[in-house]
């Protein structure tokens, strides 16, 4: 056993020891100086071994100690001998500053408890008991061999720089569709370098704050994040931010949907540059992810049509009204983005056999589409465009939700809440999500 990587670890006072910070902090007190060597040596990044452990400490008195940490310890062997007596209690206390109970919103313990309900109250140091599962992402694009493989996910040397023929001045569609592009770049990739572990990898800061979040060792949940494709329709100021970040988060592939310019008015994000007005804004940001994330696959387009392949997870992003579903692919897993006069609505994220339905959710974050019947046109309507600090905001906001989804460790806030961020007050708020009137979406999922 090892400490959680992602806590920090303070030895301030002779005798005690805080682990993690914030609202989750922990101290252990009463410790003698040969006790404090012996929770030391669980810090880092690798599990201690036998030459690191304090010999004055017998393995009675250790066990005592990893019984007071459980909470914060990921599980390790520690070398040495196990004791076969029952521990004796240990005179040092761990207590937290934090309110009298934490929210489990763990996804592996609902797999086994088949929960639907409320997220489940715990009481500081008991673990989880209850939540809810989140179904596997890519089951319908199971395509890479990295996906099949038994052997741990890696990184992988990914050589392809994907150019698609509509990258000319006037054209604006592929024949070959690019979720499908995207898709078939991966097959037969090979694993040609090492797996991702906060030691060696650039992304040393998210593997050890996700850890501390999840409450686990996450660089092999990181690691999963390289067989993963999203489609980001809508390229404006938030959907290159956020493009930006999914990449710099581990993403494998992208698919980049939009058939605009790029305008001055786009360049606010700061991703491509002035000298990118009068492009196509999906060529520009492909050029400038590329630029900086080499590993990353980039499909190009300018609408994806209903029947195209569906990806892991996409995210739809517009201002004034959303598009209609009717118009997009099935894609299981779908987040609405929508621009008002002065803020945004993120959300209800769509996951079946977890959350609403994809209709519920369109008509909760723009109710607009409920006066608008079915076939009839939207007629003429100028779409919001962000300003640049909600333009930011918004791009992490949405980037957090994604990310949850497709680790499928702890319940995204999206995925029983919409966002609201109210740009007059700075606010984020939560409204709970809500099912149509006469949609069975949830009592399908009970049933």
């Amino acid at each position: 056993m090892r400490i959680n990587p992602g806590l920090q670890v303070l030895s301030l006072v002779q005798g005690t020891i805080q682990i993690g910070t914030g609202h989750r902090a922990r101290w252990i007190t009463g410790l003698n100086v040969d006790e404090q060597e012996f929770v030391l040596s669980l810090c880092g990044t690798e599990p201690p071994t036998s030459a690191h452990m304090p010999s004055a400490l017998s393995s009675e008195r250790q066990h005592a100690i990893l019984s007071a940490l459980g909470p914060v310890l990921i599980e390790e062997q520690i070398s040495g001998p196990q004791p076969s007596v029952p521990i004796p209690p240990s005179s040092a206390s761990i207590t937290q500053a934090t309110a009298d109970h934490e929210i489990d919103t763990s996804y592996a313990q609902a797999k086994k408890h088949g929960h639907t309900g409320s997220q489940i109250s715990l009481a500081p140091g008991q673990g989880p008991t209850n939540s809810r599962a989140l179904p596997a992402v890519g089951t319908a694009l199971a395509s890479s061999s990295a996906a099949n493989s038994s052997e741990p996910l890696a990184q992988t040397q990914l050589q392809h720089r994907h150019d698609t023929s509509a990258a000319s001045a006037g054209s604006h569609s592929s024949s070959i569709d690019p979720a499908l592009r995207l898709r078939n770049s991966k097959r037969g990739g090979r694993n040609t370098t090492k797996p991702l572990t906060p030691s060696d990898s650039r992304l040393n800061p998210d593997v050890l704050q996700w850890s501390a979040a999840y409450e686990l060792d996450a660089a092999p949940v990181l690691a999963n994040r390289l067989v993963a494709r999203i489609a980001i329709h809508g390229l404006g100021r938030t959907g290159q931010l956020l493009a930006g970040i999914l990449a710099a988060s581990g993403i494998g592939s992208l698919l980049l949907c939009d058939p605009f310019l790029m305008s001055a008015q786009d360049v606010g994000a700061g991703t491509t540059g002035i000298g990118s007005v009068g492009q196509r804004r999906v060529r520009a940001l492909a050029q400038s992810l590329q630029r900086n994330h080499p590993r990353l696959i980039v499909a190009e387009t300018s609408m994806r049509e209903p029947l195209a392949p569906a990806v892991d997870l996409a995210v739809v992003i517009a201002g004034t009204m959303l598009p209609r579903l009717s118009d997009l692919p099935e894609d299981d897993r779908l987040i609405p983005v929508l621009f008002t006069d002065a803020g945004v609505r993120i959300g209800p994220l769509v996951i079946p056999g977890l959350t609403i339905c994809a209709g519920c959710a369109w008509e909760q974050c723009d109710p607009t589409l409920r006066i608008v019947p079915p076939g009839e046109h939207f007629g003429h309507h100028d779409a919001v465009k962000p300003e640049s600090s909600l333009a930011a905001t918004t791009a992490g906001s949405v980037a957090t939700q994604v990310l949850m989804a497709l680790d499928q460790i702890n319940i995204p806030a999206a995925a029983e809440n919409m966002l609201i961020i109210d740009l007059a007050t700075g606010a984020t708020s939560q409204v709970p999500a809500r099912v149509r009137t006469g949609c069975t979406c949830l009592g399908q999922q009970a049933a």
